[in-house]
């Protein structure tokens, strides 16, 4: 199966017929729990992509915002079976995101709660154990804090940022320095329509 892409949020697989990989079959919906998954409905956040089970193929991902579950597609079933974990709580004001937190080169789960300003992760190296979760403040929401994850000391690994709208700062804690080591850079302007973005 291939990924072919949203249509009116609908995230749809498709199949090669024929001798050519041009040729596929007409593309049908994703279902999780006997239901279309629907990326553009209420309740489901923006999809994600990467590599979960490790077989070098995009594997599609969901974060349900109304349940707190991710919901990822493997590659490597042929996008036929999914893995669900839990892991964050929209009432509580979570973002999701996904990063590398461990250096598996892996995808690790992950939330910010804009109530707190605390970024949780579960690692992909302890087959995503609640027990084994990492929790950190950093962030201010009261200051209009957006969260980012990059890699800003190039060890592979994800770490934790925000971006300061009011003042186009931002902030970072390195994964190198066990999330002690910060830096802040003043780069961009709310005010001239200026978005954070981090690849």
């Amino acid at each position: 199966m291939n990924i072919v892409g949203l249509v009116g949020g609908l995230l749809l697989l498709s199949a090669p017929v024929g001798g050519g990989p041009d040729e596929l079959s007409p593309p049908v919906p994703v279902l999780v729990d006997g239901q279309p998954l629907d990326v553009g409905r209420e309740g489901h956040s923006a999809p994600f992509v990467a590599d979960f089970d490790g077989d070098g193929r995009a594997d599609p991902a969901v974060w349900r915002e109304s349940t707190g579950w991710w919901y990822v597609l493997r590659s490597s079933s042929g996008y036929t079976t999914h893995l669900d974990w839990w892991w964050g709580n929209s009432s509580l004001g979570d973002r999701p995101f996904i990063g590398d937190f461990d250096g598996d080169a892996r995808p690790d789960f992950a939330f910010w709660r804009s109530s707190t300003g605390t970024w949780a992760w579960l690692t992909s190296s302890t087959g995503y154990d609640y027990g084994q979760a990492v929790a950190l403040n950093w962030g201010d929401p009261a200051q209009g804090d957006v969260p980012i994850l990059g890699d800003f000391d190039g060890d592979g690994r994800a770490d934790v940022a925000v971006w300061r709208a009011s003042t186009g700062t931002w902030y970072w804690k390195t994964s190198a320095s066990g999330y002690v080591g910060m830096g802040s850079k003043q780069w961009g302007n709310q005010a001239l329509g200026d978005v954070p973005m981090v690849r």
